[in-house]
């Protein structure tokens, strides 16, 4: 009888003891113990004017000096990619990734022949961007970028086409991405402000005017003239913050 009630005892206590010992495993993490993933995916779009710039005649996208007018007219272009961002710290990030653009101007005093005609340009480039992303955040919902940009790129195209002036039939094309002086690999800087919009846990779209200018000729020969192209638009995109 006596070990009946040691056993009685005994057995509650075992039970409560374990339950106690479970309890006491359990590890509760706040957001600030939680580790978050650092890398962000980002694909966008941009309608751009895309004009040229002389070397040696200043900030002028025109034709030869002397010109009364400048010779040139701006295009539109576009371009189109994906991104890969890591965050570097709470206000800094760097962008990189693939972009496909073209690029062109057209030229209303070309020289062919002897003729005055008109000559379209037309480039396709391979883009790698480097973007170092300064941002703030306004709210919840809104943060505010600042993004200087180097960028590499890759020259897949660069073709002119001469119409005549008065009936703009084709009287030529050339494709001077076989050139052996064209400059296949090139670089541009410039500058973004970029507006970002959360609208889930996730997701945010973001819009970015921007400016860009190439630092060498286009054709690397002391014959012709040492064009750069320049261009400035407005981007859209989206992107994906992992957790």
């Amino acid at each position: 009888m006596r070990y009946c009630f040691f056993l009685l005892l005994f057995v509650p206590s075992l039970i409560f003891a374990q339950k106690k010992e479970k309890q006491e495993k359990i590890v509760y993490f706040t957001d600030s113990e939680v580790k978050r993933s650092r890398i962000s995916l980002a694909t966008d779009g941009a309608g751009f004017y895309s004009n040229r710039n002389r070397l040696g005649q200043g900030f002028n996208p025109g034709g030869a000096a002397g010109d009364e007018e400048p010779s040139t007219n701006g295009t539109f272009a576009w371009n189109a990619g994906g991104h890969i961002i890591f965050s570097l710290n709470r206000s800094l990030e760097l962008w990189t990734g693939v972009v496909y653009a073209t690029a062109g101007w057209t030229d209303r005093h070309y020289d062919f022949n002897d003729m005055r005609t008109t000559m379209r340009a037309n480039l396709e480039y391979i883009n790698v961007p480097i973007q170092f992303s300064f941002h703030s955040a306004i709210n919840e919902i809104l943060d505010l970028e600042v993004l200087p940009m180097l960028e590499v790129n890759i020259l897949s195209a660069y073709d002119e086409a001469v119409y005549d002036r008065s009936s703009d039939v084709l009287l030529n094309t050339t494709n001077l991405a076989a050139d052996p002086d064209a400059r296949r690999i090139n670089y541009t800087i410039g500058l973004s402000i970029s507006a970002n919009f959360k609208f889930a846990d996730n997701w945010s779209v973001y819009t970015r005017p921007f400016f860009h200018y190439m630092l060498n000729s286009l054709i690397d020969d002391s014959d012709r003239p040492r064009d750069v192209l320049i261009g400035a638009g407005l981007g859209v995109g989206l992107r994906y913050k992992f957790n």
